[in-house]
């Protein structure tokens, strides 16, 4: 690739050197409509189309007569196909063979390249990208909110900036290439996952036991009560006028952020007194008690302040060991202990939790394993943002 003046992007393939050309979608695209004569007894299977570019999703079939009055037309594949309520929030997909057969309301106007001057994959990720996210807004007049519809007419005057279309090819092909890698450690990260639940599934019913260091098994598992072996307590709210916790040399820690990653701070125990917040160090185990985060667990990578929605759990076992096993556990644990999943969940109730303990040992040799897949998934996961960026980088310079 290379960079090239004039109108055209600043990353291009070395094969082309032709300046990009502004065209009107009427001049590229055109309207592809083939109406739907509706029998009373066959069934019609249609599509939708979701914000964002999430792509065409298929519903239920049902029948003409249920279908009444309403105007329908068929999919025809290897088209741009939008939702014109939704077309400002970049409700754009290409039709494909896996949509062939089915149909779709009036709302779903479908083009097609016109006299081959243009490649509908292009013309997708044109729409989807920032710019042209801006042109399906001017071309959907409207209030606020969601009272916006695309104007079809507006939209066809719509002015583009396109290469031909062998450039549009190749752009296209190499962006798919990127997107099948992303998709790919997608797969891969959700493997590992799943992996994860089954061995800990396993790992906590006892199928799996490690064995000590002459290959003997451990002692047997025991029941006890977290509260046994395990100090908590949680914090409160610092007052407003407690400056040193609200941007200052304190990190106040929120529940929502407790299995989240942070820089260490240096500390003061300036402002500590006489306040209602408790303060964690790095290596603490934090339970989310109230709102939507209840249940969550994280060990503190930082010392900070809490509140009363994070219990501290300082335990005289294995910390890592206990971690993983709350985090497993966690959707039974709401289940039992909130109504419908909602509510907030007390100090009381996690020290009155029955755990099937381990020796030390063993339970340190389960967490080190279980680590060995959390560092397989983290690095994923840093692999997929890695890949996310590069492919954000690239449409701000491969396309006009």
């Amino acid at each position: 690739m290379r960079a090239n003046k004039s109108l055209a992007p600043r990353l291009r393939f070395q094969d082309f050197s032709d300046d990009w050309k502004s065209k009107l979608i009427q001049q590229v695209l055109e309207k592809r409509t083939l109406f739907v004569h509706v029998k009373p007894d066959v069934f019609y299977s249609q599509i939708g189309l979701r914000s964002h570019g999430k792509g065409i999703f298929h519903k239920e079939p049902v029948s003409g007569q249920s279908l009444g009055e309403k105007r329908i037309f068929w999919i025809q594949p290897g088209c741009l196909i939008l939702n014109i309520v939704f077309a400002w929030e970049q409700a754009v997909a290409k039709t494909t063979d896996r949509e062939e057969g089915m149909v779709a309301s009036h709302r779903f106007p479908m083009y097609s390249a016109k006299n081959g001057d243009a490649d509908v994959d292009f013309m997708v990720r044109f729409f989807l990208r920032k710019k042209g996210k801006s042109l399906l807004g001017l071309a959907s007049p409207g209030g606020a909110g969601r009272n916006r519809t695309l104007g079809q007419t507006e939209f066809e005057k719509l002015k583009v900036t396109l290469p031909t279309v062998p450039e549009q090819r190749k752009i296209t092909a190499f962006l798919s290439a990127v997107d099948a890698r992303i998709a790919q450690l997608i797969q891969k990260r959700a493997l590992l996952d799943d992996y994860k639940k089954g061995v800990m599934q396993q790992i906590l019913t006892q199928a799996i036991r490690f064995k000590d260091e002459n290959g003997k098994r451990f002692p047997d598992w025991k029941e006890k009560k977290l509260g046994d072996f395990c100090s908590c307590f949680s914090g409160g709210t610092p007052s407003s006028g407690k400056r040193v916790y609200y941007g200052g040399s304190i990190p106040f820690i929120r529940s929502a952020e407790i299995t989240s990653p942070n820089t260490a701070l240096l500390l003061t125990e300036k402002g500590l007194k006489e306040s209602a917040a408790k303060m964690v160090t790095a290596g603490d185990l934090l339970v989310a008690l109230y709102g939507a985060n209840s249940g969550e667990v994280g060990i503190a990578q930082i010392s900070g302040a809490i509140n009363q929605a994070i219990l501290c759990v300082r335990s005289k076992q294995s910390v890592q060991f206990l971690y993983y096993y709350l985090e497993h556990s966690k959707d039974s644990i709401v289940n039992t202990f909130l109504q419908g999943g909602q509510g907030n969940l007390s100090g009381k109730i996690i020290q009155s939790l029955i755990i099937n303990l381990p020796a030390l040992e063993e339970q340190t040799k389960i967490a080190e394993f279980i680590s060995t897949l959390d560092r397989k998934i983290k690095k994923v996961s840093s692999q997929i943002t890695h890949t996310q960026t590069f492919k954000k980088g690239l449409l701000q310079q491969m396309f006009v």
